[in-house]
């Protein structure tokens, strides 16, 4: 019965994918809003997509073709331009490192529902570590020893084993995650615990990548997002 269900589970996935690739040959936008072979929280969606973590820039080798390269010119060239909160947030975030911009610079800036503001801003400057992230890290470690370096099993081990603590740790939090002080939650215990080895696998991660420097621009990426886990995770 399981494994009927994998099978049938690979089978759609794989289906959707056939019609994403057909999608993909006829957008002018490339907006998956516009793609309706698919629904907005498809498994098959993360395969395809990149993020502000694993996006390899002017190292991609379809970069010119990017589709969010060719709206970043198009905003440029724009005199009005209605974004969302969080696109407005993120480039603002991308100029505070001085490494570009998304949206261009304007005189006047109009906000709607202006009251989400504050929670948004925070998701951009202010410092967290959540399970996704890490997750995502765990994953590219794995396609990077796949791809790149498979003579370093190590790169495997340490990835699974980082996922396995981040996983743990989701556990001891509930199943609704954790909401409160911080300070009183780390007294608990258990907690306690799975952070410390969720910060051990996380040491060992980044010893194991830093060996790896140099193979892969997915691995030194990799490297660099895992010192960043470990310096928002020591300022909490």
């Amino acid at each position: 019965m399981v494994e009927s269900h994998t099978t049938e589970t690979q089978t759609d996935l794989l289906s959707q994918l056939v019609k994403v690739r057909t999608w993909s040959s006829e957008t002018k936008s490339g907006d998956l809003g516009e793609c309706d072979a698919i629904a907005e929280d498809s498994p098959i969606i993360p395969t395809i997509t990149s993020t502000n973590d694993n996006c390899l820039g002017k190292e991609c080798p379809s970069y010119e073709d990017c589709f969010v390269l060719k709206a970043r010119r198009r905003a440029l060239d724009s005199d009005v331009v209605v974004v969302n909160h969080h696109l407005f947030m993120a480039d603002l975030a991308i100029k505070e490192t001085g490494f570009g911009e998304l949206i261009p610079e304007a005189d006047v800036f109009i906000f709607d529902e202006a009251h989400q503001i504050p929670d948004i801003a925070s998701q951009y400057f202010g410092q967290s570590v959540s399970s996704r992230q890490i997750q995502d890290l765990c994953k590219d470690i794995e396609i990077g020893y796949r791809t790149e370096a498979r003579d370093m099993r190590q790169l495997q081990k340490a990835g699974e084993r980082l996922s396995q603590a981040a996983m743990d740790m989701r556990i001891v939090l509930g199943d609704t995650g954790f909401r409160g002080n911080w300070r009183d939650a780390i007294a608990s215990p258990s907690i306690k615990r799975e952070m410390e080895r969720l910060t051990d696998a996380l040491e060992f991660v980044i010893d194991v990548l830093k060996l790896a420097l140099g193979r892969s621009q997915l691995l030194d990426t990799a490297f660099e997002r895992a010192n960043l886990v470990k310096q928002n995770r020591a300022s909490q």
